[in-house]
């Protein structure tokens, strides 16, 4: 885990997060400053106490988000395993299509769960979770020892530099195909997980939960890296 800073209860942000998020105001670098983060103009952005950053601003603040019980739940689920051969398919498809030390995003992270399983198979890897809830960023900055968070709406334009990313999930979350396209290196891999018509089935009718629609996609704007292989091939289907 990166290091405190002396005087404080912060968890201090790593080198390497910093060679990847930017000002969401004006796009510069940004480095550390008093329990901060800020950019040369000036913008700064604070570093939680749990150890993230949220660089949403006063106009770009998330009208809603998963609440601190909605996470505990998830988590709760999560953790007695039922999606547990989902994180081993992404961990394997990660090593599969990722260098050991490689820049894992998390597009809508939640808990983390699913980048702490890729991250214990990249053994020199840094992930960075982004989501709009306080509480899934809290989780995810304690799910994995290399695992960093970033409060932002994946709907906008991301404040990560172009072409910094080996590795992208997308984990039943919203997907933003331009800025996918934009984040990844030219040799980078997008794992995106997406629910069919089964997903929660039993949950439908009782709480009026909206299906997912065949053929329904967000693409992207230009092609990401296609896989090949068993990588092209693997498929798993939530209960």
């Amino acid at each position: 885990m990166p290091p405190l800073p002396t005087g404080t209860g912060r968890r201090r942000p790593s080198d390497r997060l910093l060679t990847i998020l930017t000002c969401p105001l004006c796009g510069a670098g940004l480095e550390r400053a008093d329990g901060a983060l800020r950019c040369p103009g000036r913008h700064t952005f604070d570093l939680a106490r749990h150890g993230y950053v949220s660089l949403l601003t006063g106009r770009s603040r998330a009208t809603s988000a998963d609440s601190a019980d909605m996470v505990r739940c998830r988590a709760a689920f999560l953790r007695a395993g039922h999606y547990d051969p989902l994180a081993r398919t992404l961990a394997d498809l990660g090593t599969e299509l990722a260098p050991p030390d490689a820049t894992v995003l998390d597009a809508g992270a939640g808990t983390g769960h699913y980048l702490a399983a890729v991250l214990d198979a990249l053994p020199g890897a840094l992930g960075v979770g982004l989501d709009t809830s306080a509480a899934a960023l809290r989780a995810t900055a304690r799910a994995h020892p290399r695992a960093e968070a970033a409060g932002w709406d994946v709907w906008r334009p991301w404040p990560v530099r172009t072409g910094c990313a080996h590795l992208l999930l997308n984990v039943f979350a919203p997907r933003n195909g331009p800025e996918f396209h934009r984040v990844l290196r030219p040799d980078g891999a997008l794992l995106v997980v997406t629910p069919t018509r089964r997903h929660l089935r039993e949950l439908h009718e009782p709480l009026g939960l909206r299906r997912s629609t065949p053929g329904r996609r967000n693409a992207c704007a230009a092609p990401c890296r296609p896989a090949s292989g068993p990588a092209a091939r693997s498929r798993w289907s939530t209960p």
